[in-house]
Order: structure tokens, then C-alpha cells, then sequence
């Protein structure tokens, strides 16, 4: 056995991850009340955006 063992090739992911924009605050809303229909407050995206401790993820399909 050699000391470097060859990996099983992977596959991409068929989906890639950025920050979360202006621009998909309203979709990402609508996600989260269709997740968490109980959900009191919902979550205000636009102004998590401007907070420096918060960071959220966009999943879009490559």
C-alpha cells in the first residue's frame, strides 16, 4: 500500500451556496413561512443583512 491512497473521484454538488442578497429577501421570507408556518416574528431579512453578526446562505441549482 502506497503512503497516498487515491480518493474515489466525487461528484459536484448539484447546487452552490452564496450570501444571501437584497434581492431574494422576499423569496427567502416565503420560504421560512412555508418551513415554519407558526413562526411569530418572521425573520426580517432586509435588516439582518445590515447585521454583522448574521450571516445566511442562498442554495441556488448549478
Amino acid at each position: 500500500m502506497s503512503a497516498v491512497e487515491k480518493l474515489p473521484q466525487q461528484k459536484i454538488m448539484p447546487f452552490a451556496l452564496r450570501p444571501l442578497q437584497e434581492a431574494d429577501t422576499a423569496q427567502a421570507a416565503e420560504i421560512e413561512r412555508d418551513a415554519f408556518p407558526t413562526l411569530f416574528p418572521p425573520t426580517p431579512f432586509r435588516r439582518e443583512l445590515r447585521n454583522r453578526m448574521a450571516s445566511y446562505l442562498v442554495a441556488t441549482r448549478r
